[in-house]
C-alpha cells in the first residue's frame, strides 16, 4: 500500500495541529492560575486596607486559589515578603498593614499558616481597637 506525498502531508498537518492545541490548552491553564494568585493577592489587600481603615472590627471572607496549594503561610523575613504558598508552588508576596509578627506570636512560630480546602481558603481579618494593624486568623 502507497501512501501519496498529500496524505503524508495531511497526516503531518493533523498532528501538528494537535501537538498545538494541547500546548496552547496548557499555556492557556498557567494563565488562569496565574490571574488567580493576583486576584488573590489585589483582593485581600484591598479587604486589608478595608480594615486598616477602620477603628475596629472583624470579617469571615473567602478566597479561591488553584487545588495544588495546601496551605498560605505568612512569615516575616528581610525581603519584605511576608506570604508562602504552600503545595505545588511557592511565591512571596508582600502585604501592607498587616501585623505579621503579632500573628507570629500567637503561636510561638516562624510562620502562620492557614490550610485550605480543595483550594479554598476561609480565614478572619479583624483589627482591634487602639491598634495599628491588621491580623488575619484561622477559623
Amino acid at each position: 500500500m502507497k501512501l501519496s506525498f498529500g496524505m503524508i502531508f495531511s497526516i503531518i498537518l493533523i498532528i501538528i495541529f494537535i501537538a498545538f492545541a494541547f500546548f496552547a490548552i496548557s499555556k492557556f491553564m498557567k494563565f488562569q492560575k496565574e490571574i488567580k494568585y493576583v486576584d488573590f493577592k489585589q483582593d485581600l489587600q484591598q479587604e486589608i486596607d478595608t480594615m486598616w481603615k477602620s477603628s475596629q472590627g472583624s470579617k469571615d471572607v473567602t478566597h479561591p486559589l488553584p487545588k495544588e496549594i495546601t496551605s498560605i503561610c505568612f512569615v516575616e523575613d528581610d525581603f519584605g515578603e511576608n506570604l508562602i504558598y504552600q503545595g505545588k508552588f511557592r511565591q512571596g508576596e508582600s502585604f501592607e498593614h498587616l501585623d505579621v509578627t503579632k500573628m507570629l506570636e500567637s503561636e510561638n512560630r516562624e510562620e502562620y499558616c492557614i490550610r485550605g480546602n480543595e483550594g479554598i481558603f476561609t480565614f478572619t481579618i479583624q483589627k482591634t481597637y487602639g491598634e495599628s494593624l491588621v491580623t488575619i486568623s484561622r477559623i
